[in-house]
């Protein structure tokens, strides 16, 4: 604190009574204010992580010692229920007594940790305190920059713009109340701000207040997702990145919005379309590829929309994706999902087509696919005039008499036969709503 004091001093701080955008042309005046910044976010960079680090570590310790006392009594109730079997006790016993000796000296009591902890958390809370009281030196600061990122920044230096609000993230990490305070100027800044590294550095500090503060950044998810089509390509790159970490090392759900990274697999830009595709490799390998399948069909809902990608594009996409389902259940799933999907889709003719080439592409292999679908497609014979939509029917008409047939060529022929025998013989009226 001596050091930020002196800083202060050589740049006459406060500057409640001084014109700091005249001050801020002088270049020996703005490196000072720039470094009273930069050490600044250090300290509160380095006070956090000294919280985190300690209690995580104590946190692990509490579970290490509860497991152990509950091996110990584990092993009490062992050593009375096979009081006959004396060799089997004994060499658990002593196994679990030489871990206890090695860790005993590690080992504090879990109300010490607890305590730890708690005195942890108190020094975080004065830390948080020490920025909103009105007469802290942090106060002063935060009071600057909360006039400072509303002005227009192309008339500051860019290093002065950079300091200042990673100063402001890094405060709103340790508050909050600046969080909530600042969130919405931040995500603006994001997006207007006219230096590109500015908006990177924005993108990495808004993923860690992420994980900090997910209530008060989860409204936020569509413009932080945005950010991945920004005009510079390097932020693009830079969002992506840190969107793609966030989600594959499990520290944000994956949400609605994942297709604007399924619009990068095929990027003019090989970095980003790298990322992509690469995020897309690692996520059908987690939970036995059903992570990627579970957020398929959602991508393809919001694919399909008009304006959101070209024919060609989606084409692309989907033949990318397809690729990693390999599951024979979980092409059955998809298949009724995309049913559902293509009745709902009634009068948007872009979109049936567009679960069309989706149905045509799944490597449908087994007979369950091909009834489903097969069930699903309107039978004029089997409705009566009041359940008879022309406009429907002729759309699967369409759209999905291609598909079947090519499911059929693929299919077979015993197969095929028993399958039409087998529908043949089942009399009962088959109809979409049966899927929704």
């Amino acid at each position: 604190m001596k050091f930020l004091h002196s800083l202060a001093d050589q740049i006459h701080w406060s500057l409640d009574n001084i014109d700091y955008q005249t001050k801020s042309n002088d270049i020996s005046w703005r490196i000072i204010f720039i470094r009273l910044l930069a050490s600044i976010n250090t300290l509160l960079t380095q006070r956090v992580q000294k919280h985190e680090c300690v209690n995580i570590s104590s946190i692990k310790k509490i579970q290490k010692q509860k497991n152990s006392f509950i091996t110990n009594d584990d092993d009490n109730d062992t050593n009375n229920e096979n009081s006959l079997h004396p060799s089997s006790s004994s060499s658990v016993s002593i196994s679990q007594q030489s871990f206890h000796d090695e860790d005993e000296d590690k080992i504090d009591s879990p109300d010490d940790h607890l305590t730890f902890i708690q005195q942890q958390q108190s020094d975080l809370s004065h830390l948080e305190n020490e920025l909103l009281q009105s007469n802290s030196f942090f106060y002063s600061i935060e009071k600057w920059i909360e006039t400072f990122i509303y002005e227009d920044h192309s008339f500051y230096d860019e290093n002065l713009v950079l300091t200042s609000i990673l100063t402001c993230t890094r405060m709103m990490y340790v508050s909050s109340i600046l969080c909530s305070k600042y969130v919405d100027r931040i995500f603006e800044l994001s997006k207007i701000c006219t230096y590109p590294s500015v908006r990177s550095a924005l993108i990495v500090s808004l993923g860690d207040l992420l994980l900090r503060h997910p209530n008060i950044l989860e409204p936020f998810t569509p413009q932080f997702y945005a950010q991945i089509h920004d005009k510079d390509l390097s932020v693009g790159e830079t969002a992506l990145c840190t969107i793609a970490i966030l989600i594959l090392r499990e520290m944000i759900k994956v949400r609605g919005y994942i297709s604007e990274i399924a619009l990068c697999l095929f990027h003019s830009h090989t970095p980003i379309s790298s990322i992509a595709q690469h995020f897309f490799d690692e996520l059908s390998l987690r939970q036995r590829g059903m992570a990627l399948f579970n957020v398929l069909p959602d991508i393809i809902s919001r694919l399909s929309m008009n304006n959101i990608c070209s024919i060609d594009l989606f084409h692309q996409i989907i033949s990318y994706l397809f690729l990693f389902i390999k599951n024979d259940r979980h092409c059955e799933i998809l298949v009724k999902r995309l049913c559902r999907q293509f009745k709902q889709a009634s009068g948007d003719d872009r979109k049936r087509g567009n679960i069309a080439f989706c149905l045509s592409k799944l490597n449908i292999k087994t007979l369950a696919s091909y009834r489903i679908l097969k069930e699903n497609f309107p039978n004029v014979t089997e409705q009566n005039e009041d359940d008879y939509d022309k406009e429907e029917h002729l759309a699967w008409k369409k759209y999905l008499v291609p598909v079947l047939n090519d499911i059929e060529r693929r299919l077979k022929p015993t197969e095929l036969n028993s399958s039409k025998s087998l529908s043949s013989s089942t009399t009962p009226k088959r109809k979409l709503d049966r899927l929704s």
